[in-house]
Order: C-alpha cells, then structure tokens, then sequence
C-alpha cells in the first residue's frame, strides 16, 4: 500500500500528468500495463513506462491544460491489490471543464507497479474486483 500511497500523492501535488508520472515512473516495473477503460477515446494497453510516459506527454500537449485529481478512496485489496476512487477535474486546451469520478485497480509485483487498470465507473472496477476473488 505504501507505493499506492506514494503514487497517489504525485498526482494529487501536479496538475500535469506528465510531471507527476515522471515522479511515480521509477516504482513502475519495466514491463508493467497501463491498461484504459474500453470506453475512454483512444482507448488502449500501454506497456511499460516509457509508453506510459509518452502517452501521458501527449495528453498534456493535445488534449488537456491542466488535470488535478482528488483520491477520494484508497482500498487495500489484500495480496498485491489496491483499489482508488478519484475525482478528477481537467480543462482542456479549449477551455472545457471535465469532472469525472474515476477508479483504479493496482497490482503490485516485487515492489513495482506492475499493472493499473483504469475504469471510468468505480461501480465496473468493484464487479472486477469482486469477478477475480
């Protein structure tokens, strides 16, 4: 839990993603998954920090001004599992604002990040939990 903890604490201090994964990218094991919910455009399975990295780069550059995130909740799943609720508010670069209440599900391996999984419905990443115990 403490990675999780430490994770979430670079993205609730930056308002760009990009900066605050640069923080978080050397607890990310080389071959981890980044892996989007289905229904987020240009959805998509990252693999490894410097895709992540890039991806969350272009995000700031194309897409978003700034993104704040706000965890609301932090579960330990027991194992090598956590789950996050977050609220995140974004503006992008035209000038709309975006509030979104997200969630995630981590996997820890050897004390990297080796997988965080991301839904748009926190009520869709609790079934999922629920699906694999």
């Amino acid at each position: 839990m403490d990675l999780v903890r430490r994770c979430t604490a670079a993205f609730e201090r930056n308002s760009n993603i990009a900066t605050a994964f640069a923080e978080i990218r050397p607890l990310m094991a080389p071959d981890a998954e980044w892996i989007e919910d289905p229904s987020w455009p240009g959805y998509g399975t990252l693999r490894g920090p410097e895709d992540v990295s890039r991806y969350l780069q272009a995000q700031m550059d194309e897409v978003w001004e700034s993104v704040r995130v706000e965890f609301e909740e932090v579960t330990d799943l027991g194992g090598d599992r956590a789950l996050t609720v977050v609220n995140a508010h974004a503006r992008s670069r035209a000038g709309i604002d975006t509030e979104l209440r997200i969630a995630h599900i981590w996997t820890i391996r050897d004390g990297l990040l080796q997988k965080l999984e991301w839904f748009l419905d926190p009520a869709r990443a609790q079934q999922a939990v629920e699906g694999a115990e």
